[in-house]
């Protein structure tokens, strides 16, 4: 398991959308708990407007104010910030984030999400879906959804003032047939330095050696978690956004699933999630996709016990 905890560097791609703005506290808050530094990237795609995208061409035209807006705002709640522009084909943005994101060596991409629907996402594939396909790192995406986020502000003498938005409960989903390093250690640098509480919510088998690795890997780092078997019946999307919704979480973070043609049409869990999950969500790379290793989860069992909310059936 990785010794240091929390996200050092972050990515934070930025446009005039009233879901980058709902994403401006949410990275705020990751950030300073985190200690983090913030890059904020704006991307000029000048085709945009033949695709429909009028608020990314607004949002060109004021450029200037929009990146210096979210670094300001940034830098109000205590986090260090930086600002970057780019200009890209809108079919390359997704690249241009990623090379941006290996420049800056972010462990963090953060987006706002326009929760498109399945159908629309098959036919002109959102931002979010488009950074998620090329992404080596996690990915938080965040979708306005009316659920007001303040931090704290730090003035000049050092004074803070506001309400201090903690991510006091976290859902970590799983399925059954992932490895789930990537996500695990994604909970980890969230729980950890906000001090969450984490629900997880697992599609496989109680005895799975997969499982006991997450739970070994959680309490490595004096996580307990409250575990609950998915219902097989339900929809795995709706089970999960379930969950949420019952602990009232302020984030969920999911592991990318390979998604083949086929998925695509039947309702890929990742693009249902993203549409309707009423909080952010941070989606964990593949380990074979990861840019930096997902250290492999000790399967042994750990010294602390776990809670359940509902058993196998």
């Amino acid at each position: 398991m990785k010794k240091d905890t929390g996200f050092r560097r972050i990515l934070f791609a930025v446009n005039a959308s009233e879901h980058s703005a709902a994403a401006v506290p949410v990275v705020a808050a990751i950030a300073a708990a985190s200690h983090a530094t913030v890059r904020v990237l704006h991307v000029w795609s000048p085709d945009d407007a033949r695709l429909g995208r009028h608020e990314e061409v607004a949002g060109a035209l004021e450029e200037s104010e929009l990146v210096d807006s979210v670094v300001d705002k940034l830098r109000a709640a205590g986090v260090a910030a930086d600002e970057e522009s780019a200009a890209a084909m809108s079919d390359q943005v997704a690249t241009l984030i990623r090379e941006r994101a290996d420049s800056f060596d972010a462990d963090l991409i953060a987006i706002g999400n326009r929760g498109l629907s399945e159908l629309h996402n098959i036919l002109v594939p959102s931002r979010t879906q488009q950074v998620l396909a090329h992404a080596d790192r996690p990915v938080l995406a965040v979708r306005h959804t009316g659920r007001r986020v303040r931090v704290h502000t730090i003035d000049d003498f050092g004074r803070s003032s506001g309400i201090d938005h903690r991510f006091r409960r976290v859902v970590l989903a799983l399925d059954g047939d992932s490895d789930h390093a990537c996500a695990v250690h994604a909970c980890i640098d969230i729980a950890r330095p906000a001090a969450s509480e984490v629900d997880v919510i697992h599609f496989g088998a109680r005895d799975d050696p997969q499982i006991r690795a997450v739970v070994t890997g959680l309490a490595t780092y004096g996580l307990k978690a409250t575990w609950q078997r998915a219902d097989d019946d339900k929809h795995p999307a709706d089970e999960i956004i379930g969950a949420v919704s019952r602990a009232g979480a302020d984030l969920l973070i999911i592991g990318a699933r390979q998604a083949g043609a086929w998925s695509l049409f039947v309702g890929d869990v990742t693009h249902r999630v993203l549409e309707s999950c009423p909080c952010p969500v941070i989606v964990a790379p593949l380990p074979s996709q990861a840019k930096g290793p997902c250290t492999e989860l000790d399967s042994r069992e750990p010294s602390h016990s776990v809670r359940s909310k509902r058993t196998d059936s």
